[in-house]
């Protein structure tokens, strides 16, 4: 399975604060990653592309009619399909790497996004290739997916109507540019991919 973050169509305000503290609940337990140390400055994200790139899948390029509306990042507002599919994030929460070995960036912050495909139409969803994308800033660039924690975990098989599949991505977002994040989720061939919008 590829996975990138909702990049191709832009996907992102406040929330609750936790007890005692100024940060959002659904990041409250973040707040270490202002006391983490800077992680070393490393090249620029690629730009995001101007518009959607079709994924292919099984070789051939999708071409994806049904499309549903645009959900928040941090508020619960899933993307919501007119045959009764819905996307939605149910958590984001903001860690820091701290593995060891290839592909690992110590002290690199990250965030980790809990997604939600609940099937309410009347046919089987294949989630065998789901691709997940993450855009920050102005320009958009791609956020650069993180493997490093083992709480990752894709889409995959297929989930029958009235049946619900939950994965977690993780993208490494640079804490100065999370106030205006677009995550998507491409999740089949039928489906626009599910847009997010919002600051965290």
């Amino acid at each position: 399975m590829l996975l990138c973050v909702l990049g191709g169509a832009a996907l992102l305000v406040s929330a609750c604060a936790a007890p005692g503290s100024s940060i959002p609940a659904a990041v409250a337990d973040t707040a270490a990653v202002g006391l983490a140390p800077a992680a070393a400055p490393g090249p620029l994200d690629p730009l995001a592309p101007a518009a959607p790139v079709p994924v292919m899948r099984n070789g051939k390029k999708s071409y994806p009619t049904i499309k549903g509306s645009v959900g928040k990042l941090l508020l619960s507002v899933p993307a919501r399909y007119p045959d009764g599919v819905t996307v939605s994030v149910d958590r984001v929460a903001a860690k820091v790497e701290n593995g060891k070995g290839p592909g690992v960036f110590p002290s690199r912050p990250y965030l980790a996004l809990s997604l939600a495909i609940a099937n309410g139409s009347t046919s089987t969803i294949d989630l065998n290739q789901v691709v997940v994308t993450i855009g920050y800033g102005s320009p958009t660039r791609l956020a650069a997916p993180v493997y490093e924690d083992p709480a990752a975990n894709d889409f995959s098989g297929r989930v029958a109507p009235g049946a619900a599949r939950t994965a977690t991505y993780l993208f490494a977002v640079p804490v100065a540019k999370r106030a205006d994040v677009v995550a998507t989720v491409d999740f089949d061939n039928w489906h626009i991919p599910a847009m997010f919008r919002g600051g965290i």
